[in-house]
């Protein structure tokens, strides 16, 4: 069975959309991790200058690994495809076949 012919251009549009809100994902992570580690560094009275390249590349490594743990996932997963495995667990169904 072919793909039809607009197949591709809608799954480049949901790979890039599932990577969208995974890097919107990680830089919300990324931000609620930043706040709690400077509030445990200013009650700490640990010196800004050794933490500073942690703060600075914290946010953006989160949020990329979130993207293509986001877009792998989704891959893996079928999912769009419709031959995965969405659907293939019927154990709540209750009706006789």
């Amino acid at each position: 069975m072919g793909r039809a012919p607009g197949a591709r251009a809608l799954a480049l549009a949901r790979a890039a959309g599932v990577g969208l809100a995974g890097l919107a994902g990680g830089a919300l992570l990324a931000l609620f991790v930043q706040d709690l580690l400077a509030v445990a560094l200013v009650r700490a009275g640990a010196s800004p200058g050794g933490v500073s390249a942690v703060f600075a590349l914290l946010m953006p490594v989160v949020a990329v690994a979130f993207a293509v743990a986001a877009v792998v996932i989704d891959a893996r997963s079928g999912a769009g495809r419709g031959g995965g495995r969405r659907g293939a667990n019927r154990s709540g169904d209750t009706r006789r076949e």
